[in-house]
């Protein structure tokens, strides 16, 4: 019995032991295998699972056709040279699921991932670390035709030169014809953020003129911003996209004549379909505008608007969308119309929301205060218009709602003072949003009054006529990255009434006063005493508009802008009116007051002194110089460099020393009073029958400084010119004609 029991016991610890070495053999065919990109090139070409750390200047990852394979990335760090050189590479097939752990970062001069038609890159939900890729010029940081799926981890994806952030195709002229294929990107989690490069697309999304992309958010938090579309696309001959949104929470920010979602430039097949989650859109915010020599040679003005949501087809069904202006009017899934509803409400999640005994999409909604719905204007019968749950417990219950009195509360703005050291301003046509409650004005005449010191609260216009009250107001925003003060959006018009001393300094490409496409800013003062100072740094600007326009009725503005910066920046075709007041400017490396080709500069009274105004030369052929700048009355003083294509003088003095442009300018002069140094331009010769001579203007002669006029005199048909020729051949060395 004994004996059969020892026996019996050695048999078990036999199994036990082939069990075990059967096991550890199969644990090591498993096993994870390491690789150190800083060796070689690194080419997948067996399913299975891989770690892969190291640094590189050169070596590259290719995850090959027929491959599935999941890929640890542990503090990586590969910077890939020349345009066929990408970091990480799809095949047509292939599948990569990424960890992400530590901290990795890509850059490359074409796409830093790239992932072919039929491809798949996926970054996991397991994911604790971070990855930033940079793309190349006219690249993207995550790109390609393929599917790109994010479900973890932290991603920044910037473009290159006129790239995406995530997705493909780049934005260029009206002739610009991307041929490559959209793809999917799909985002179900992680902290996403998508900036579209310089002159961008969009920060996600894609141009392919033969298919229509797809992008699906329903989790995450996603950031895209670009000087294009911030989801969507900028494009003239895209196809378009079709962007589906049901959960997260996503902000997405467009440039100028760019969507916050969609497409703004072209009539494309884009659609938006929002069923849920928190989404806040913005078109024409981004610091980064898309508003250079690709559109120098079209006069935009008044032809394209900045929308928040622009598609062929907005579908909403559910969310919280922080949306005013749309390029169609959004529908439900029954094509009934839909309005804007700012609604008070309790704090917290959002559990369930019904409207009009319809249930309303509340994935991912947690509310501060204020819900932001769009919602049928209906007849309620008696019902609850639209009820709120949450997770508390408690309801918001209205029993009306009208798309007439867009704000719904009780509040009322009437001699209120609103202070910025406290809160953000959000103004809309009926009323405005501060300290996350809702107010009423009895009247858009009723001046809003503000005042207060902010190094970062901000305030929006987002539609409507309003008028403000400054007084004392100061804003810091010099410690600030890419960020807008005051922003008047859509076709907004707004005066403000500076009183006393006001103060806005701005940094780190930020901006003091944004002034959408079609939106109006003004500014008055009852005296010369009342001002506002703008003081600019670092590649930021005092106040910004692509085709807006900014007029000063009286007060004084002070302008100095320094290292890179712009005080007044037009635009391809913005303008600036003075008609009563005082405007100071001092710059440095770059006009006080700049534009584009369209840019207008009107003075119809008051005093401009300034040291250069005028067009920025960008020093390319094909842009034509169509900037005017217009005097009827008032005083101009401009210690250096006016610098137009025409002037229009129906009144007024002119003090200049340098008054011109690189090539044809143009004085048309009727009455008035023009005293300069010299008029520059550069003339091809001409024959004249008259002197037997070609006339040609040389900017230096062997005497010297020619005392010859470069100025048209059949032009000037009324008024005085007086032209003192007092500049020295140092300063005409330094002149850089271009293309004007």
């Amino acid at each position: 019995m004994k004996g059969n029991k020892k026996r019996i016991i050695q048999a078990i610890l036999f199994l036990f032991f082939v069990c075990l070495l059967s096991s550890s053999k199969s644990v090591f065919a498993a096993q994870t295998k390491s690789y150190d990109i800083s060796k070689n090139n690194i080419t997948i070409n067996k399913s299975g699972d891989y770690i892969i750390t190291g640094k590189t200047n050169n070596n590259t990852i290719t995850i090959n056709k027929g491959v599935s394979t999941n890929i640890t990335l542990l503090d990586v760090e590969l910077n890939a040279t020349g345009y066929q050189n990408i970091p990480i590479l799809i095949e047509s097939g292939g599948a990569a699921n990424f960890i992400l752990k530590g901290e990795n970062k890509i850059t490359s001069q074409s796409d830093g991932i790239h992932v072919k038609s039929g491809g798949k890159f996926l970054i996991s939900s397991y994911s604790t670390g971070s990855l930033e890729i940079v793309g190349g010029m006219e690249s993207s940081g995550i790109g390609g035709s393929g599917t790109i799926i994010i479900k973890g981890g932290t991603v920044k994806a910037v473009g290159g030169l006129r790239g995406y952030g995530i997705g493909n195709g780049y934005a260029y002229h009206l002739d610009y014809d991307n041929k490559e294929n959209a793809g999917t990107i799909i985002i179900s989690g992680g902290n996403v953020t998508a900036i579209g490069g310089t002159e961008a697309s969009g920060g996600i999304g894609y141009s392919s003129s033969t298919s229509i992309g797809n992008i699906d958010i329903t989790g995450g938090t996603v950031t895209a911003i670009s000087g294009g579309a911030g989801i969507g696309d900028h494009s003239f001959q895209a196809k378009g996209n079709k962007i589906t949104i049901s959960g997260g929470n996503v902000t997405a920010i467009g440039g100028a004549y760019g969507a916050g979602i969609g497409g703004n430039l072209s009539n494309n097949e884009t659609s938006v379909n929002i069923t849920g989650g928190t989404v806040k859109a913005s078109g024409g915010t981004s610091t980064s505008m898309y508003d250079n020599w690709s559109y120098s040679n079209l006069d935009l003005k008044g032809q394209k608007q900045e929308n928040d949501i622009a598609a062929k087809n907005i579908t909403i069904t559910g969310g919280q969308i922080f949306a005013e202006s749309c390029s169609v009017q959004p529908k439900n899934s029954k094509g009934q119309i839909l309005y804007h509803i700012l609604v008070q409400s309790e704090v917290g999640k959002v559990t369930k929301i019904t409207a009009y005994q319809k249930s309303y999409g509340s994935k991912d909604i947690n509310s501060k205060g204020i819900l932001s719905l769009w919602l049928p204007n209906l007849n309620s019968d008696g019902m609850a218009a639209l009820e709120v749950t949450f997770a508390s417990g408690k309801h918001t219950i209205m029993d009306y709602l009208s798309p007439y009195n867009i704000l719904q509360g009780d509040n009322s703005s009437k001699d209120m003072v609103f202070n910025l050291s406290v809160s953000n301003l959000e103004v809309y046509e009926n009323g405005l949003i501060y300290k996350n409650k809702i107010y009423y004005r009895n009247s858009n005449y009723e001046p809003i009054k503000v005042t207060g010191s902010t190094s970062k609260n901000q305030i929006i216009v987002h539609d409507g006529k309003h008028r403000f009250e400054f007084e004392n107001v100061s804003v810091d925003y010099t410690k600030q990255t890419d960020k807008m003060f005051f922003i008047v959006n859509g076709e907004s018009d707004v005066i403000i009434n500076i009183k006393n001393k006001n103060t806005v300094k701005t940094g780190g490409s930020n901006v003091g006063f944004y002034v959408g496409t079609n939106a109006k800013l003004s500014f008055a003062g009852t005296s010369n005493e009342n001002k506002l100072t703008l003081e600019t740094y670092d590649d930021s600007y005092g106040m910004m508009t692509a085709s807006g326009l900014i007029r000063q009725f009286g007060g004084t503005i002070s302008i100095t802008a320094t290292q890179n910066s712009i005080g007044v920046y037009l635009g391809n075709s913005g303008t600036f009116s003075l008609y009563n007041g005082i405007i100071n400017g001092i710059s440095s490396t770059k006009n006080v007051l700049y534009g584009l080709n369209y840019m207008n500069v009107n003075v119809y009274g008051g005093i401009m002194n300034m040291d250069n105004i005028g067009y920025h030369d960008e020093g390319n052929e094909e842009v034509l110089d169509k900037s005017c700048f217009r005097i009827s009355n008032g005083e101009v003083n401009i210690s250096n460099r006016m610098i137009f294509s025409t002037f229009l003088v129906n009144g007024g003095t002119i003090n200049a020393h340098l008054l011109g442009c690189g090539r044809g300018s143009k004085v048309f002069m009727y009455q008035g009073n023009i005293i300069m140094d010299k008029f520059i331009t550069y003339l091809e010769a001409e024959y004249d029958e008259e002197t037997n001579e070609y006339i040609v203007f040389e900017y230096i002669t062997p005497d010297g400084v020619t005392k010859k006029s470069a100025l048209d005199n059949s032009t000037v048909y009324g008024g005085d010119i007086e032209e003192t020729h007092n500049v020295t051949i140092e300063e005409l060395k330094k002149i850089s004609f271009g293309s004007c």
